[in-house]
């Protein structure tokens, strides 16, 4: 499925490169936070063999990646530490759609939550990207274009589970809908730098 997600400043890209630090602890935390993310899916369905399977390896993926940047803050003379999160994932979460009634009616809201994982995954893919091509360390930009390659297939398994919970075109015009609300989000950028906001 296509969709167009809103360019990330070059704004953000050089203060990202002045404050890595701050960009390297936050994306720890979103690796620890996207593998419960997979994790709840395996609960929340297990119906679904191929969706608990499929959130299981990715799960996995992500905490390999969340040990892997452990060692690059200790490396740094880091250590792993609480971190004020953006407000992003959060106001995404928000939009996500209640379901009016519980016992009857979840997809709404299981697609939602899918999409929006898929988008964050899109939106760390797309900025990982830009930062592979920044003016920094070459283990650096190493880093980021391992990351870059497996967020956006983490982001394309949770756009195709979505898909198959309900029509195609649902799909795309929900995920239309999703992206425009996450770019009036990075509209107003937050003070502190964050790998999604700042």
């Amino acid at each position: 499925m296509h969709f167009e997600l809103q360019p990330t400043s070059q704004r953000w890209i050089e203060r990202a490169c002045r404050e890595m630090d701050a960009v390297l602890m936050d994306h720890a935390h979103c690796e620890k936070k996207a593998a419960a993310t997979a994790l709840g899916f395996v609960f929340r369905s297990p119906e679904r063999p191929d969706l608990v399977l499929a959130m299981s390896k990715l799960a996995r993926e992500e905490l390999i990646h969340f040990e892997r940047l452990i060692a690059i803050l200790q490396e740094r003379k880091m250590n792993f530490k609480r971190f004020p999160p953006s407000e992003y994932a959060g106001k995404m979460i928000d939009f996500v759609r209640a379901p009016r009634n519980y016992a009857k009616n979840l997809l709404p809201q299981i697609v939602d939550e899918l999409l929006v994982a898929g988008l964050i995954e899109s939106r760390s893919t797309e900025r990982f990207q830009k930062l592979m091509l920044a003016p920094l360390a070459d283990e650096l930009r190493d880093l980021f274009a391992e990351l870059a390659e497996a967020e956006a297939r983490h982001g394309i398994v949770y756009i195709e589970f979505a898909e198959t919970f309900t029509k195609r075109e649902r799909v795309e015009k929900r995920m239309a809908e999703l992206c425009a609300f996450e770019g009036t989000i990075l509209e107003n950028a937050d003070d502190e730098i964050r790998l999604h906001a700042g």
